[in-house]
């Protein structure tokens, strides 16, 4: 189709030839992010919110601050959602995935008018949205719904920067600006509100106003307009002790020159090789090697503004201003775990990934400026764009999105809601639950507590641990137990192995399969530091129920796992237990304290064992 297409095709003809590909832009842009709906699940920090939902006030739960996060808005989305989904955990799995997607998209539609309004490109705002919708830098930002607080921040962000921009266009051409203004201040008061990283809101669009040339005297005071509304945010939440939050959490995570020195490395072990579909680098760049490849990248992107003139100038200055302060504004009060840590967390690059796309979008702008009267063309090469991004990016996305799903979790949810309404029936109160079962921690909820405390806050009964534990086994299924409890942590359970005096063996294991193990005499096998897996089968299945599993070796482990599974069964997490941080001698595990252990699947167990320095490990006893 040459130049003259516009001329030639009729109305629908016209019509037709800018809506396909534009659908077709949107459809590669979020198939990715559909994706995800495929598997949706609950993660971390979504179970503790979910917990505090259950069991506190309204007030309470809007106001209560997160870390150093004081988001009062984004505490009511939490609360609105959990209302949409019944207050059911299991279509809260639903809903929660689909109010981490929403943010997101609503993201790549408001960059799309900002790189548009800025570049004055429709090809470069097209290949700016595909760049940052179809990257893995930052897709937990997309599909972890605590994550998505980033991403509303993001969205008042963008807002911010945009409004104030437009409130600039229209004062030079004479028009009323009165509106854009007042939602430049309305974004940068609520991104905040979100997540504390939008913070950045106010500043980065007082740059962009301030540091453009085309605007002077009277005009150019404006630019203090977006700041005042992060400090009135800051107003607003100091009347509630956000400054005690703020000084609690600095307290005890702040490492200014670590988290100073890690925000100098990520744009060259993460951002630039992101752009490629690669992962964190750091590992490759030794030496000081990654500080070198950040200085070039953002020297380059210095050079680029100082050449730039007018509003081109100002938004490359407030690109990388998103860079530097997103990520010192984390990682000066997150380095508590070290630089490597910081770096793998996804959603600390989003900011300076936006930040990094603006930029590259206005640098494309004159090699793209072509296509600015031919719409039809910069959509076809909008599409091609995101096509070739889309298989450079797909499989680390999608290595992502695995880690991220969880096929046991929908019988978990079911399971927690069937002992919901057996606790009602029984009049077993939510204490009386959490004191009788030990902490449930499976692959979805690493941290301390237990998926237990998802359940509603009720009155306590009384009713002594072991009675509780012999109804729950009599009134729920095998597999029901199996689905609730798995991952359970038994640590407070293990026993000395001086413990069962008096027993005998009833069956050894033998050897079946390991990963980084190797044998250190009969019956012994020795593995290197992280971690070890040994399988094993005890020849029989086991009538009855053992009394113990013996387990020599394991106490020397920071981490141990034991999964159990029937001659033909597949390995699941509901069917395992772990402990870490046992006493010297603390080998023996009494399995009639695990509620969903079942004779039926204990003819093969695989221990899972991590350690800081290299251990030695026996095949396990079982003992009656």
């Amino acid at each position: 189709m040459d130049s003259t297409d516009a001329e030639v095709l009729d109305p629908p003809r016209k019509r037709w030839a800018s809506i396909l590909p534009a659908f077709a832009f949107a459809a590669i842009c979020l198939w990715p992010h559909a994706e995800r709906m495929i598997h949706p699940s609950l993660f971390s920090d979504d179970v503790i919110r979910i917990a505090q939902l259950r069991t506190s006030r309204f007030g309470d739960v809007i106001l209560r601050p997160f870390n150093e996060h004081f988001a009062p808005v984004f505490q009511l989305v939490t609360w609105s959602t959990w209302q949409l989904c019944g207050q059911r955990p299991t279509v809260a799995r639903w809903g929660f995935t689909a109010a981490s997607l929403l943010p997101f998209v609503i993201a790549l539609g408001v960059l799309f008018l900002l790189v548009r309004r800025e570049a004055r490109s429709l090809a470069a705002a097209l290949a700016a949205t595909a760049a940052f919708s179809l990257s893995a830098v930052h897709a937990e930002a997309a599909w972890w719904y605590s994550a998505s607080s980033f991403t509303w921040a993001l969205v008042g962000t963008i807002v911010a920067w945009l409004a104030a921009a437009t409130a600039i266009d229209r004062e030079r051409a004479g028009l009323p600006s009165r509106a854009s203004w007042w939602l430049a201040v309305a974004a940068a008061v609520s991104a905040p509100a979100f997540s504390a990283i939008g913070l950045l809101a106010g500043p980065t669009a007082a740059i962009r106003v301030g540091l453009d040339t085309r605007i002077a005297g009277r005009r150019k005071s404006h630019s203090i307009l977006p700041v005042a509304g992060t400090l009135a945010y800051l107003a607003g939440a100091s009347l509630l002790r956000y400054h005690a939050v703020v000084t609690e959490s600095v307290h005890q995570n702040a490492d200014v020159v670590g988290g100073l020195l890690a925000a100098l490395r990520a744009p060259g072990d993460v951002l630039l090789p992101g752009l490629f579909g690669l992962g964190n680098i750091d590992g490759l760049m030794r030496g000081g090697l990654d500080l070198a490849v950040s200085a070039g990248l953002l020297a380059s992107l210095v050079v680029v503004m100082a050449r730039s003139e007018g509003s081109i100038r100002a938004a490359i200055t407030a690109g990388l201003a998103l860079i530097v302060g997103g990520y010192a504004l984390t990682y000066c009060v997150r380095n508590q775990y070290g630089a490597h840590w910081l770096l793998e967390v996804q959603r600390y690059h989003l900011f300076p990934q936006l930040g990094l796309v603006v930029i590259l979008g206005l640098m494309a702008r004159r090699p793209l400026s072509r296509m600015e009267e031919r719409p039809v063309a910069a959509l076809a090469f909008g599409t091609v764009f995101a096509g070739l991004l889309l298989a450079l990016h797909l499989p680390r996305m999608r290595e992502i999105e695995r880690n991220l799903s969880f096929p046991d979790q929908p019988r978990s949810l079911a399971a927690l809601e069937d002992m919901e309404q057996l606790s009602r029936h029984r009049r077993i109160g939510r204490d009386d639950l959490l004191a009788a079962l030990p902490p449930v921690r499976p692959r979805w909820y690493p941290h301390e507590g237990s998926i237990l405390e998802m359940l509603p806050r009720t009155r306590r009964s009384g009713m002594p641990p072991d009675q509780v534990v012999r109804i729950l086994r009599d009134s729920l299924a095998t597999r029901d137990l199996e689905s609730l409890l798995g991952g359970m942590d038994a640590s407070a359970l293990l026993l000395s192995s001086d413990g069962p005096t008096g027993k005998q063996a009833i069956a050894r294991g033998d050897l079946v399969d390991s990963v980084g193990a190797r044998p250190d005499g009969p019956g012994r096998w020795r593995g290197s530091a992280n971690r070890m897996l040994l399988e094993f089968d005890l020849g029989r299945s086991i009538d009855g129920r053992p009394l113990f599993l013996h387990m020599p070796g394991l106490e020397r482990a920071e981490k141990a796992e034991l999964w159990w599974a029937g001659d033909r069964d597949a390995w699941t997490e509901a069917r395992s237990a772990s402990w870490k941080g046992t006493s010297p001698g603390a080998t023996v595990l009494p399995l009639d304290r695990l509620p969903h252990w079942s004779a039926e699947h204990s003819r093969r167990v695989r221990l899972v064992v991590r350690s800081d320095r290299p251990i030695a490990v026996e095949a396990p006893r079982l003992l009656r």
